[in-house]
């Protein structure tokens, strides 16, 4: 360790010396300090100029020098991600030895413009005559199915093709996508951001969103660099949306392995991926995962309600035809009509009842239904899990005695609680006998031994001399599928298979709960008889760039807390028993502490330490009061803690100040006097004063807000890269609907919504897609900005009008109107630009680049770089076609 100048040239003094310096106070000490300085910024001088030698530790501006070095123009970025121009720089001879292969453009393409790039060399997958001098084993041929089976994730095969020179508007040179010099290029513009262990939304019993705040998002996942090159970073990671392909093949995956008792390395889902369903601590292997569509939230298998009939008595069905209705659920009552035959049997009737309900209508339940013989019952099942009751029969008006006569009257018919395996033709590939453990309701469970080697029927013939002796439960086969039923007239209790400590059969069939996933919407629901428990969830967001609430560093806004400050953390898995800090479960604890912290504090630091949900007391806002202090409220880096709830400050005396980082609320409610600074959060509710209308001064950065509501004269507003959103009412304005709004100061800012302000002090590149007004246009400046047409009358400087009439068009004014990708707070694509806008939309800031609240992506810029970058590392003769799959 080097000590300081002023100290080495002390030390070196002699010890006389250094004696009657003392006696004198230290006069000879305090001018050796000062030239100890100088000589300190000579050691740092000459160690700088070490470090400028190499590209990984040299100063910002000495990255074109080097660049010049290694034949690497650096441009002026223009703030444009300067560490990606260093990263050129670093790999440029790397990556020029390697020109002309798929993977090296790739990773050439994520260092230069900081996305995310898939390169498919459609070429190789014509088919062609090879040479038999230079065979290509690679190249495109039929599908090698062993391969897919063996594989721990089964590639995308080679499969041979026709060429395909058909033209397309997203290409460059010979567009189409198959042919002899076409390369396909795939880019992600998504930052992708983990979240692990968070408790997601409850929507209703057993249906959950996995944004905290009941947002509907697109997961992402992240995915390991698919190289065999050791050149190739293995860290390198690709950030795409989370296709339901990738799940269901996973899945199907796992369930593969778990057939041959082999344990399946995870890839998307577990603790090691991008999604991970924990019940009761416990994660839920891929092999109970489901991959489906739930918009209308159906709940998966293999738990299902079913009606069983009584007695049935063929000889009793009218002639020429049996008619009954039918209700499934919600849907119905519909009217079925059995034809009559004269040699009808239970299996005959069990047929045609089944293709009755299928024609009866088009919803799921119908026509996936499924109509069973069960010895002289027949067993109704819906074609998907639904809740409590779901199957009623009622008499047909011209037909009161075929439903008696088919056992399914209310009297004589029973609710049935039915579990329904996976199919089951080739799973049982070993000689091993498993334990089934079935519990109904919250009785005690009931455990089975089960001959996993033989098929389907001949199982359900085992299991049902087993239940021989238990009233009500039965065992049945059809096909491919094995059913095990339990009769209970108890709406609430349904029937399940829970894990054996021997050899777990309840998997391996496919009778164990499983989870349903919809990656597309951020969606996930439990099969029916799933035990309530709170369940935490792993996932992952897209978003362009670290703009809102996120797990993502927020780099000098994180601070360490002050020694004379009170201090405290939130968590709800902390242990509250430390002395040296204060920590609670619970937020309201903190706030609550707090106050009373303030009888000797003036300064404190409330930390939350995890991502889970935090809930007022009895529905009412998290309450945090301030009396003459300062307090900052913020989420470690890393996390991404959710207030479900609207925070309600209340300020006392003067010099109130609140500092928020790093949350997402439901809004935020500032009443009395004092300064805020909203960074990095999320507010899907109001920005808005109380009904104490003192002075407020109120700063936000990098933040996604709801409406702001703060009244003239009385506020003032700075807004920083940001997007601010209403849905049908004033984004930006006064408490009242209609009253005028404070002074604002904006900057690379969206607003979604109209906006109505006392004065605009200063609006520098920003975007309004609603009308605006201000009260004091002479205290107003515009700048490089883009607004409506209606609003024209405003002062601005080079601002760009839109939505104007044809005939007004001309330089600065445009007829077409923005449009965007998402309004929706939780999708990837919310607050961007839609694709296929107005060019001159995308380019009015002052450096050429889009206003708003994305201005500093510089995507414009980017494009231009991959275009640089495709000119160099693209091989000679090879066209490129580029698409956008975020």
């Amino acid at each position: 360790m080097r000590h300081s100048g002023a100290k080495r040239l002390y030390d070196a003094l002699p010890l006389v010396y250094r004696i009657l310096d003392a006696e004198q106070g230290q006069p000879l000490r305090e001018l050796l300090g000062i030239i100890g300085e100088e000589l300190d910024r000579v050691h740092q001088g000459i160690d700088q100029l070490y470090d400028d030698a190499f590209i990984e530790t040299c100063r910002e501006e000495l990255v074109p020098y080097l660049g010049d070095l290694v034949g690497q123009p650096v441009e002026d970025t223009g703030g444009m991600l300067p560490h990606l121009q260093r990263l050129r720089v670093a790999n440029a001879l790397h990556h020029r030895r390697r020109k002309g292969r798929g993977d090296t453009l790739a990773q050439v393409i994520h260092e230069a413009c900081g996305w995310s790039a898939v390169v498919l060399e459609d070429f190789r997958r014509l088919s062609t005559t090879q040479s038999v001098q230079h065979v290509k084993p690679e190249q495109g041929g039929s599908v090698d199915v062993r391969q897919l089976g063996e594989a721990p994730e089964p590639p995308v095969p080679f499969v041979a093709h026709g060429a395909s020179v058909r033209g397309a508007d997203d290409s460059v040179g010979p567009r189409g996508q198959l042919n002899l010099d076409h390369v396909r290029i795939l880019l992600s513009r998504m930052q992708v951001y983990p979240v692990e262990r968070t408790e997601p939304w409850r929507v209703a019993d057993g249906r959950y969103t996995f944004h905290p705040l009941g947002l509907d998002t697109h997961l992402y996942m992240r995915r390991r660099w698919e190289a065999p090159r050791r050149e190739i970073p293995a860290t390198l990671e690709l950030s795409l949306p989370f296709a339901p392909e990738a799940l269901a093949t996973e899945v199907s995956q796992a369930r593969a392995w778990l057939r041959e008792e082999r344990q399946p390395g995870a890839r998307h889902v577990g603790a090691q991926g991008s999604l991970e369903v924990l019940l009761g601590g416990k994660a839920v292997p891929a092999a109970d995962m489901y991959v489906r569509d739930l918009e209308h939230w159906h709940l998966p298998g293999p738990s299902h309600v079913g009606l069983r009939s009584g007695q049935v008595h063929l000889e009793q069905l009218t002639y020429p035809s049996a008619e009954l209705q039918v209700r499934l659920g919600e849907d119905g009552p519909h009217l079925l009509r059995l034809p009559h035959t004269a040699h009808a049997s239970l299996s005959t009737i069990a047929q045609a009842l089944e293709k009755a309900l299928r024609a009866a209508s088009s919803r799921p339940a119908f026509t996936r239904a499924r109509v069973l013989p069960l010895g002289d019952h027949l067993l109704v099942l819906p074609g998907l899990p639904l809740e409590g009751d779901p199957v009623h029969f009622e008499p047909a008006d011209d037909d009161a005695h075929s439903l008696h006569a088919l056992g399914l009257s209310r009297g004589q018919a029973r609710r049935a609680a039915v579990l329904v395996s996976h199919e089951l033709t080739d799973a049982m590939d070993t000689q091993a006998q498993g334990t089934l453990r079935l519990r109904l309701g919250e009785a005690a469970p009931l455990e089975l031994q089960v001959p996993l080697w033989e098929s389907p029927e001949d199982m359900a013939h085992a299991l049902q001399e087993q239940l021989a002796g238990h009233d009500g439960w039965h065992a049945h086969a059809q096909g491919d599928l094995l059913f095990v039923m339990a009769e209970d007239p108890d709406p609430a209790h349904y029937l399940r298979a829970e894990e054996a400590p021997q050899r777990d059969a309840a998997r391996r069939l496919g009778l164990a709960p499983r989870v349903a996933v919809d990656v597309r919407r951020g969606r996930f629901a439990l099969s029916l008889g799933t035990p309530a428990q709170a369940p935490r969830v792993t996932w992952a967001f897209g978003r362009v760039a670290d703009v809102g609430a996120g797990p993502y560093p927020r780099g000098e806004d994180f601070r360490i807390p002050e020694q004379d400050a009170w201090y405290a953390e939130v968590g709800k898995a902390l242990v509250t028993t430390s002395t040296q800090v204060h920590r609670f479960n619970t937020l309201s604890e903190a706030l609550a502490a707090w106050t009373q912290a303030q009888e000797t504090f003036r300064k404190g630091l409330i930390r939350i330490v995890d991502s889970a949900t935090y809930v007022p007391p009895l529905g009412q806002p998290f309450h945090l009061l301030l009396r003459s202090a300062s307090l900052r409220l913020e989420a470690i880096e890393g996390e991404l803690p959710t207030l479900d709830g609207t925070l309600q400050v209340e300020a006392f005396g003067e010099e109130n100040r609140l500092s928020v980082d790093g949350l997402q609320a439901r809004g935020l409610t500032l009443d009395g006097r004092l300064q805020v600074k909203v960074a990095h959060c999320t507010l899907l509710g109001p920005l808005t004063s109380g009904p104490n209308t003192a002075w407020q001064e109120v700063e936000v950065k990098r933040s996604l807000l709801g409406p702001v509501r703060l009244e003239a004269g009385a506020a003032h507003l700075t807004l920083r890269d940001s997007l601010v959103r209403a849905q049908e009412e004033e984004a930006l304005s006064g408490l009242a609907a209609g009253s005028v709004g404070p002074l604002t100061v904006m900057e690379h800012c969206t607003v979604v919504g109209k906006v109505y302000v006392e004065a605009l002090e200063l609006a520098r590149e920003c975007l309004f897609t609603r009308r605006v007004r201000v009260v004091r246009r002479q205290d107003s400046q515009l700048h490089w900005s883009a607004l409506p047409w209606s609003s024209r009358e405003l002062p601005r400087h080079r601002c760009l009008l839109f939505s104007a009439p044809k005939e007004e068009a001309g330089p600065g004014v445009i007829a077409s109107a923005p449009g965007f990708v998402s309004l929706s707070f939780g999708e990837p694509g919310y607050g961007r630009l839609a694709e296929g806008g107005p060019a001159e939309l995308r380019t009015a800031a002052a450096d050429g680049g889009e206003p708003g609240v994305f201005h500093d992506v510089h995507e414009e810029r980017r494009l231009a770089t991959l275009q640089d970058v495709l000119e160099e590392y693209l091989p000679a003769s090879l066209s490129v076609g580029v698409s956008f799959i975020d």
